[in-house]
């Protein structure tokens, strides 16, 4: 059986200054542990986007799992507590039937934002322990967010957070605030606190619409690609992106940073998740 965290550990930290067109970063992690400092601009010397064709939806097939992983975990969605994960037991999060499901319908996870919700927070927290072997990390899965979807002021969207060495360093994102433009990206915190978007295609992730979201994360490089809708849009190396394994992943969707609370009831839906490691 996998060692599970206490329930403080999914308290959340939040940063304590939001700075103008800077995302900002919300923590899922240790109550004890110190709230990270803002993060710093994307780096710009590592390519610039090209505008790629607008965003229709995920493709039928494509996956760029690298060779030679070894499946972590696998789950559909189906039910809470599947695969071993620990699921938290909140109302705000549930499995529902969705037959729009692009990979394995008809069930996928559902996390609720219910209005009023404050920003620095999770609707609730899945998690599975990966145990501390693997140094590269392949995750997909293919996210939906809806069609009223609202994004904090601070441009900080969560989906999911890799922890290594304890800590919770590497996130993917949505990045985008209020009602206007939304974009895949990756937020590296504890190390570098840097908010990291496309730089080979520019992309927009349109709401109401699911989409296919890849990423390949490989420690002793500090090396990160990621695919969306089965195109890849970013590369970068040289991050200090964690230590030296990867050990826990967590689907901790915080909404924001600090200040502020979601206007109306919206949602964020997860439909198959596939983790793979070496």
């Amino acid at each position: 059986m996998r060692p599970m965290l206490s329930a403080s550990l999914y308290k959340l930290l939040t940063i304590g200054a939001i700075l103008t067109a800077v995302p900002v970063l919300a923590v899922c992690g240790d109550k004890g542990k110190p709230p990270v400092e803002a993060l710093s601009p994307e780096d710009s010397t590592q390519g610039t986007p090209t505008q790629g064709p607008p965003t229709q939806g995920p493709p039928s097939a494509g996956a760029h799992e690298p060779s030679g992983m070894t499946l972590i975990t696998e789950r559909t969605f189906s039910a809470k507590g599947e695969e071993g994960w620990y699921d938290e037991n909140n109302a705000r999060y549930t499995i529902i039937q969705d037959s729009s499901a692009p990979k394995s319908p008809s069930a996928v996870g559902q996390m609720r934002y219910p209005a009023g919700f404050g920003a620095g927070a999770s609707p609730a927290v899945a998690e599975e322990h990966m145990g501390s072997r693997y140094n590269t990390i392949y995750v997909n899965y293919w996210i939906k967010l809806s069609s009223n979807w609202v994004g904090h002021e601070s441009t900080a969207n969560k989906t999911l957070c890799l922890w290594s060495n304890d800590q919770p360093g590497t996130v993917t994102e949505t990045f985008g605030s209020g009602r206007g433009r939304l974009v895949p990206g990756v937020a590296v915190q504890g190390g570098e606190n840097v908010a990291l978007k496309p730089n080979l295609v520019d992309v927009e992730f349109t709401r109401g619409v699911w989409h296919q979201f890849e990423l390949i994360a490989t420690l002793s490089t500090g090396t990160l690609d990621w695919w969306f809708d089965g195109v890849q849009v970013a590369h970068y190396t040289g991050r200090r992106i964690g230590g030296n394994t990867w050990g826990i992943l967590q689907w901790c969707p915080v909404w924001g940073g600090t200040g502020g609370s979601v206007p109306a009831e919206q949602f964020m839906w997860m439909d198959h998740l596939r983790v793979s490691g070496k």
